[in-house]
Protein backbone atom coordinates (compact mmCIF):
# COMPACT_ATOMS: atom_id res chain seq x y z
CA UNK A 1 0.00 0.00 0.00
CA UNK A 2 1.40 3.35 -0.99
CA UNK A 3 -0.71 5.70 1.13
CA UNK A 4 -1.34 5.42 4.87
CA UNK A 5 -3.71 7.39 7.06
CA UNK A 6 -1.75 9.46 9.60
CA UNK A 7 -4.55 8.99 12.18
CA UNK A 8 -5.26 5.24 12.06
CA UNK A 9 -2.54 3.88 9.74
CA UNK A 10 -5.07 2.29 7.33
CA UNK A 11 -3.37 1.62 3.99
CA UNK A 12 -4.63 2.52 0.52
CA UNK A 13 -3.35 1.99 -2.99
CA UNK A 14 -4.65 5.32 -4.27
CA UNK A 15 -4.26 8.79 -2.78
CA UNK A 16 -7.90 9.62 -3.68
CA UNK A 17 -9.13 6.67 -1.60
CA UNK A 18 -7.06 7.86 1.36
CA UNK A 19 -8.53 11.37 1.04
CA UNK A 20 -12.07 9.93 0.98
CA UNK A 21 -11.28 7.82 4.06
CA UNK A 22 -9.96 10.84 5.95
CA UNK A 23 -12.91 13.03 4.97
CA UNK A 24 -15.77 10.59 5.63
CA UNK A 25 -14.56 7.64 7.72
CA UNK A 26 -11.57 8.11 9.98
CA UNK A 27 -12.64 9.10 13.47
CA UNK A 28 -16.18 9.94 12.33
CA UNK A 29 -19.49 8.65 13.66
CA UNK A 30 -21.63 6.67 11.20
CA UNK A 31 -23.67 9.07 9.03
CA UNK A 32 -26.40 6.70 7.84
CA UNK A 33 -29.18 5.10 9.89
CA UNK A 34 -31.71 2.36 9.25
CA UNK A 35 -35.24 3.82 9.47
CA UNK A 36 -36.54 0.62 11.11
CA UNK A 37 -33.99 -0.05 13.87
CA UNK A 38 -30.89 1.46 15.49
CA UNK A 39 -28.39 0.13 12.91
CA UNK A 40 -25.95 2.83 11.81
CA UNK A 41 -23.14 2.70 9.25
CA UNK A 42 -20.66 4.96 7.53
CA UNK A 43 -21.69 3.62 4.12
CA UNK A 44 -25.22 4.01 2.73
CA UNK A 45 -24.93 0.86 0.61
CA UNK A 46 -24.45 -1.18 3.80
CA UNK A 47 -27.71 0.24 5.17
CA UNK A 48 -29.53 -0.60 1.91
CA UNK A 49 -28.24 -4.18 2.18
CA UNK A 50 -29.22 -4.34 5.88
CA UNK A 51 -32.80 -3.18 5.14
CA UNK A 52 -33.21 -5.75 2.35
CA UNK A 53 -31.89 -8.57 4.57
CA UNK A 54 -33.35 -7.71 7.98
CA UNK A 55 -36.56 -5.82 7.18
CA UNK A 56 -37.97 -7.93 4.34
CA UNK A 57 -40.79 -6.24 2.44
CA UNK A 58 -40.14 -2.77 3.84
CA UNK A 59 -39.25 0.13 1.51
CA UNK A 60 -35.49 0.51 1.15
CA UNK A 61 -34.77 4.04 2.36
CA UNK A 62 -31.82 5.48 4.25
CA UNK A 63 -31.73 8.44 6.63
CA UNK A 64 -28.63 10.62 6.71
CA UNK A 65 -27.62 12.54 9.84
Amino acid sequence: MSYHCPRCNAGYTYKKTLKTHMKYDCGKEPRFKCPYCNKRDKCSSNIYKHVRMRHDGMPVIVHKN
